[in-house]
């Protein structure tokens, strides 16, 4: 079965991130010329420390319309938990129905924002974290989901890289 809440999730997040972007108002007519005009910035004012824009066309190399330090290796925050749960999603068999959280999972070392009170020996359902890892972006409730499939941090990390290739994301590694 394809799941397509973590696809459409990632799309959200660049959403997000091109919502940033100031675009300058620029009359139909000039459009094609305003684009010539200035290749390296099209006017994008952001505060982005890297992004690229690009058009992307089924069967086709994406053709890369704009780019600020697209070369430049930066940490890929969301994108891990993203890609995890992408992992879990592929083997749902593996999210289990409930999940007692552990003392690890209370992940008091971390910001408020980034996790959910739990309190060990606390049970919760496979679906629910499921639903507060992508709507809330807990960590915890990653860790816990993923602790409790059964997957250890290496081979997780195996298969996240393996899914980043098939996605065409040759430029990203997982490491942790």
């Amino acid at each position: 079965m394809i799941h397509l809440l973590p696809y459409m999730l990632l799309g959200a997040l660049l959403s997000f991130f091109l919502s940033t972007l100031t675009l300058p108002t620029v009359p139909a007519a000039s459009v094609e010329a305003f684009f010539y005009k200035a290749p390296t910035s099209l006017g994008i004012k952001t505060t982005a420390k890297s992004l690229v824009v690009a058009e992307v066309s089924p069967g086709q190399e994406p053709k890369i319309i704009f780019g600020k330090n697209p070369d430049e290796v930066m940490p890929i925050a969301s994108l891990t938990k993203l890609m995890s749960l992408v992992i879990l999603l592929d083997n749902e068999d593996r999210i289990p129905e409930e999940v007692e959280m552990s003392v690890d999972d209370e992940a008091k070392d971390e910001p408020e924002a980034q996790r959910i009170p739990v309190v060990r020996g606390e049970k919760v359902r496979g679906q629910d974290l499921l639903a507060i890892s992508l709507i809330y972006s807990a960590n915890n409730a990653v860790r816990a989901l993923v602790r409790a499939s059964g997957l250890d941090q290496e081979m997780l990390v195996a298969q996240m890289n393996k899914k980043a290739w098939e996605l065409g994301m040759q430029d990203t590694h997982f490491v942790d």
